[in-house]
């Protein structure tokens, strides 16, 4: 596996974005994002502020992805399709 690319990273969306509070106090925020291919990456990020903006956000979530997360490959996915014609629902004998 490689590390995610500008382009792979800018089609991330972001699908988690929380604030962790310690007794009522700022701790960092939990980042969670989905990549083009429908695989899903969270973390905990301290380097951003409480009251960063959604540039930032984005900036800090991108420079992330590319410097510490593996992208994984395209999941299989896995399909069936019936067989009537070959039988289904008759006796076998």
């Amino acid at each position: 596996m490689a590390l995610f690319t500008q382009e792979q990273a800018d089609a991330c969306t972001i699908v988690r974005l929380e604030k962790h509070m310690k007794d009522g106090v700022y701790s960092s925020m939990i980042i969670g994002v989905t990549d083009a291919d429908g695989n899903y990456y969270d973390w905990s990020d301290d380097s951003i502020s409480e009251d960063a903006t959604k540039d930032t956000i984005k900036t800090d979530i991108s420079a992330y992805l590319k410097a510490n997360i593996d992208k994984r490959e395209k999941p299989i996915v896995d399909t069936y399709e019936s067989m009537e014609d070959k039988g289904l629902g008759e006796t076998v004998g």
